[in-house]
């Protein structure tokens, strides 16, 4: 096995964990969900990733992305690489379900 062989698979081990945890975020002693609009107004926006449910950036409400990003750093260099599409692949035949 070759150094790119274990990167992947370590890349692809690490992507399961962070699609199969159901994270527990609080921001003020509120539990923060997935979706935003469920926040009460004032509170940070999160942007989670599309790919595995990670949390990428919490923001301030004042603060406008022209541009939202789609993907965590991680599942960001796995698309570059094209091992996400087989990750996900991997995940749903798992049984390890989407975060997102």
């Amino acid at each position: 096995m070759g150094i790119d062989d274990r990167m992947k698979e370590l890349a692809i081990e690490r992507f399961h964990y962070r699609r199969s945890k159901d994270l527990d975020i609080t921001i003020d002693g509120k539990r923060v969900t997935r979706d935003n609009s469920e926040m009460p107004a004032g509170m940070p926006m999160i942007y989670f990733c599309d790919h595995c449910g990670w949390p990428m950036c919490i923001l301030d409400e004042q603060f406008f992305l022209t541009q939202v990003p789609r993907a965590c750093s991680e599942c960001a260099v796995m698309q570059e690489r094209g091992w996400l599409e087989e990750a996900e692949n991997e995940s749903q035949g798992h049984g390890i379900r989407a975060v997102v």
